[in-house]
């Protein structure tokens, strides 16, 4: 199987403003790129991924996506991660199996991408390791779910799939459901227990 993946990126100066309380503007500008290049360095070398795009509206992103080796698709304003896949999508025009995904993954792995595509599902949510958000969306056709990212997106992604006639699977793995969007995410990264069942619960 070949599948697109799109990760959406919006400004780095407006992004993980939540952890200002722990970081500077500019640790936050570094925690930021260290991210996305790790999440589009793990996207480059899975197997089943086919070719990897950032949806953004910063050209300085997008300079930075082309010098890891996706493909930058230049978004016409930054209005939030559920507009930047929405738009790229009409932009870009994807066909066959899409990979939805966020680039704020610190512990994300190959082997968590693949769990992502199988060929009994057409429709693959992975939410965050509270159960609220989405971090991935992967659909066998381009389309078939809308993009709903956003607070509560997980029930969103899941009605909108059984609304289609589709009973999603529901991926929950560390590096699929562990982001970082506030200071005790923050904190918990390097912590030994991380890694324990109960954080994705």
């Amino acid at each position: 199987m070949a599948t697109q993946a799109i990760v959406a990126l919006k400004h780095p100066d407006r992004a993980k403003t939540r952890l200002s309380a722990k970081l500077t503007a500019q640790s936050r500008r570094e925690l930021y790129f260290r991210m996305a290049e790790h999440v589009l360095k793990t996207l480059l070398r899975t197997e089943s991924i086919a070719s990897v795009a950032v949806a953004t509206a910063s050209d300085e992103v997008a300079s930075f996506a082309r010098g890891m080796g996706a493909t930058a698709i230049d978004l016409y304003v930054d209005l939030g991660t559920r507009a930047a896949y929405q738009q790229a999508i009409a932009i870009h025009r994807p066909s066959g199996e899409l990979l939805l995904i966020n680039g704020d993954l610190p512990f994300l792995q190959p082997e968590d991408v693949e769990t992502m595509a199988c060929d009994r599902d057409d429709v693959v949510i992975a939410p965050d390791r509270h159960g609220r958000g989405t971090n991935a969306l992967w659909c066998r056709t381009a389309g078939m779910v809308e993009p709903l990212f956003g607070e509560n997106s997980f029930k969103r992604h899941c009605a909108a799939a059984r609304a289609m006639g589709v009973t999603p699977r529901i991926v929950r793995r560390l590096g699929l459901g562990f982001d970082v969007d506030d200071p005790q995410d923050l904190e918990l990264i390097g912590h030994r227990d991380v890694a324990r069942p109960s954080l994705l619960s």
